[in-house]
């Protein structure tokens, strides 16, 4: 229902964590509420254009991360396990 707004997700994705190389792991501790919070008081959107510029923010990031550290390796197989598998 709602609409990425493509400045913020831009915005987000300067954000440091993405440019370091792996390994690496992060969670609650950088990603939280407060930071949700803050890009809301920051960008005021319908929450659904919120959400849908969330959800394309991992979306992005996650395909980024496979086509700069994975598939120049080759890649034969994914193994999606923890708590978001089923997300």
């Amino acid at each position: 229902r709602g609409r990425v707004h493509e400045d913020v997700l831009n915005e987000c994705l300067r954000h440091p964590f993405y440019a370091q190389v792996p390994p690496k792991s992060t969670g609650r501790e950088v990603f939280s509420r407060g930071m949700v919070q803050e890009i809301a008081r920051a960008h005021p959107m319908p929450w659904q254009d919120l959400i849908a510029t969330l959800t394309a923010l991992t979306a992005r990031t996650i395909a980024d991360a496979y086509r700069a550290w994975l598939l120049p390796r080759g890649l034969d197989e994914v193994f999606v396990t923890g708590g978001g598998a089923r997300n």
